[in-house]
């Protein structure tokens, strides 16, 4: 398909996947280094396994290339996908059924014995096509892996950097979404800085008159600003970073049983502040509405109470919930002045029925104080539990269940003993499941 590029027109785009491409002797993976498989056979066995593909092939062909396919309207784009004659047929077969349905999407069977296609050659026969006015004008290349997503405003983002004083320099959008793939939906979303990630990493590249190509030196991504500028644009969404067991990089913790990964991958990931924003993320990948969450399980609901530190006045601060039920977890972070003890603020908690009405305390009292709730003499109080209030930075994780038809509608900080005490209050999330 020839595309129509002109002055002033659309900008073309050049991306490429590699869909499981068998490199045996490729030292850039753990999988094909020799750290994990002992032999090219085990090796070969493991990349083209259901165990593998099956989670990989969900997200590329239902929500990642049609994000692609939503985003490139307007655009010039040719993405090309690389893979293995070796690989399983049905695989194949779902390739060749989504050439058929965009055609932006070009094919590269790599058979042994026969030159690849390459993101060069692709730029070639698009520029030097009969339609294209200017065959010397710039393009932009890009990256993206079979498990990843780009915004559907990606091109629309990069557009303004395919510019002839560009040439020779990357584009990396640092802003991101990074969460926890499983069985289908995204869990634990943290919004991620992550300057030079690959994800969607772009370089500004065109042909001389000679019909050479002008294109970065060929350098690790996160070392390019050491080679070559950068351009680094952060403001928007500008990728979702998918983590999950089965990727290159957990496969170094592949002798350990698969919960404890998914907890060191969690443990990696939330070095990221939790997603608070649901509204910006389905603006850019509205492919993902309905199936990601912040929540640390992945069959649990999150609800962010807090998005920006406040002062915790006399009175406390309240916060309504949206009748969180079953079992909870309630994470706390404050920050208290040097003059704050043990016991110097406290989270109480509003429990209601199904109708919303308070739930009598007799009732349940026994059940709560088998979850190491407490109920104050004070109505004002109620069930509680106390904060963690040395001076400084403090966390309270507090984990509980409700008895069935009991909600959690509304929680109150508050401080205790030393009213006087400033405390900052950071962060309230609230996580809840059916168990």
């Amino acid at each position: 398909m020839a595309l129509k590029l002109e002055s002033g027109g659309k900008v073309l785009f050049i991306g490429q996947t590699r869909f499981s491409v068998y490199s045996p002797k490729s030292g850039a993976w753990k999988a094909s280094n020799g750290s994990r498989f002992r032999s090219e056979p085990e090796y070969r066995e493991y990349l083209f396994s259901d165990e593998r593909l099956a989670g990989r092939s969900a997200i590329f062909f239902n929500l990642s290339l049609p994000q692609l396919a939503a985003a490139s309207k307007g655009h010039g784009v040719r993405h090309l996908i690389s893979y293995s004659e070796y690989l399983p047929e049905k695989y194949q077969d779902r390739l060749r059924e989504a050439a058929a349905a965009h055609n932006f999407l070009i094919l590269d069977k790599q058979v042994a014995g026969q030159a690849p296609k390459t993101v060069e050659s692709v730029a070639r026969a698009s520029m030097f096509s009969e339609t294209t006015a200017d065959p010397y004008q710039p393009f932009g290349v890009y990256r993206l892996d079979d498990d990843d997503l780009l915004p559907i405003n990606y091109f629309d983002l990069n557009a303004r950097y395919v510019k002839s004083e560009f040439v020779g320099m990357q584009v990396s959008l640092g802003t991101g979404i990074t969460a926890i793939y499983m069985e289908g939906k995204f869990y634990n979303a943290r919004r991620s800085y992550h300057p030079m990630l690959g994800i969607g990493y772009m370089s500004i590249q065109n042909f001389s008159g000679d019909g050479t190509l002008n294109s970065p030196p060929a350098v690790m991504h996160n070392t390019a600003d050491r080679h070559y500028p950068v351009v680094m644009d952060s403001k928007r969404l500008g990728y979702v970073w998918t983590r999950h067991i089965e990727q290159d990089t957990s496969l170094g913790l592949v002798a350990s049983p698969e919960g404890d990964i998914t907890d060191s991958i969690r443990n990696h990931i939330n070095q990221h502040p939790a997603v608070t924003d649901l509204n910006e993320l389905h603006e850019s990948f509205p492919v993902l509405e309905g199936l990601i969450t912040a929540s640390a399980d992945a069959n649990s609901e999150h609800q962010e109470l807090v998005t920006s530190p406040q002062i915790i006045p006399s009175p406390g601060l309240q916060f309504a919930i949206d009748n969180a039920r079953g079992a909870l977890t309630i994470t706390t972070k404050i920050v208290c002045d040097m003059q704050s003890e043990v016991r110097n603020a406290l989270l109480s908690f509003e429990l209601v029925d199904g109708q919303g009405n308070a739930v009598d305390r007799e009732v349940i009292q026994d059940h709560m104080k088998e979850q190491q709730v407490s109920c104050s003499g004070n109505p004002g109080i109620g069930w509680f539990r106390y904060l963690t209030t040395r001076p400084g930075q403090n966390q309270t994780v507090m984990k509980f269940a409700l008895p069935s038809g009991v909600y959690l509608s509304r929680v109150t900080v508050r401080k205790w003993r030393k009213p006087d005490t400033a405390i900052t209050l950071r962060s309230i999330t609230v996580e809840h499941s059916d168990r």
